[in-house]
């Protein structure tokens, strides 16, 4: 079988007991049988070795070898397609893999590019364009089924002081201090975000002007109270904050409504800053009209 696998040639021991070729084993008697060892060969190389035992001597003759070698070659030719299809087959769960794993790197990609479009580096926050987008989605869900809703806008005084003071690390020091504080008091829901600057947003869903001043006056208070403030001598940071509710009489026109409420909850937080700051200050939405 050796001979045949090493040579590719086809090996016929007319009498196994006689021929120099068989391998004789210690203790096992050898009987007088045919033995025909066929090389299966395709593409230039030897797969396996077919092989026919007879028990009488001289057995196969020239036409046994040419029958065995059509067969083995049969046989190698099937035993190579099968291989090559294995191989196949491999390649292409290896590349499926690969494209998948691909795949799922871009979606990553994707979701991180995504989340970074809509999230400020600094504080961590969600950004002017997430506000808007799910504040208007949010504002026209209160406006479907009638429930309230509430924006306030908030703006930290005298920040400027605090960069030309203390320098930059600190106020960027002072924004997260107060992100912190503004996302332990509102609730799951609510829609927080940083607008630029020293400047907060919140969309307050199912909150009435009532509950949102309550909250206000939480966050002014936490805000005085902030650690930097008890940390640094001198250090007195307050906020102003403006309050915009949904009327009473909704206007035909709703798709500008989000916009409406941060302008007028922008004038009020204005008012707080020409009146002393460290406030806050609510539109009447009865009184003044939404034009």
């Amino acid at each position: 079988i050796g001979i045949a696998a090493e040579s590719g040639e086809t090996q016929n021991c007319k009498n196994c007991s006689e021929d120099e070729r068989y391998i004789k084993k210690e203790g096992i008697e050898v009987d007088n049988g045919s033995l025909i060892c066929v090389p299966m060969t395709a593409n230039a190389r030897v797969l396996g070795v077919l092989c026919a035992y007879h028990p009488k001597p001289d057995h196969f003759s020239y036409e046994h070898e040419c029958f065995f070698l059509i067969f083995s070659r049969f046989i190698a030719q099937t035993l190579s397609s099968v291989r090559h299809m294995h191989i196949l087959e491999e390649q292409v769960k290896s590349r499926t893999e690969m494209l998948e794993n691909a795949l799922k790197e871009t979606n990553r990609l994707k979701e991180e590019y995504k989340e970074l479009a809509y999230v400020d580096e600094l504080t961590g926050l969600h950004n002017r364009r997430f506000f808007l987008s799910e504040g208007s989605v949010a504002i026209s869900r209160a406006v479907r089924y009638g429930h309230p809703f509430t924006v306030m806008m908030l703006d930290l005084d005298d920040f400027k002081k605090v960069n030309d003071n203390y320098g930059q690390p600190v106020g960027d020091l002072l924004l997260n201090v107060v992100s912190k504080i503004l996302k332990e008091q509102i609730r799951e829901g609510d829609i927080l975000a940083r607008l630029g600057g020293e400047e907060f947003v919140l969309a307050l869903p199912n909150t009435d002007i009532k509950s949102a001043s309550q909250l206000a006056d939480r966050i002014l208070k936490s805000v005085r109270e902030n650690d930097l403030n008890e940390e640094i001598p001198d250090f007195n940071v307050t906020a102003s904050i403006g309050l915009a509710c949904l009327p009473v009489q909704i206007p035909g026109d709703t798709s500008d409504l989000l916009e409406q409420l941060l302008v007028q909850a922008d004038d009020q937080l204005l008012k707080c800053k020409a009146n002393g700051k460290n406030q806050f200050r609510i539109h009447e939405p009865d009184i003044v009209s939404i034009k």
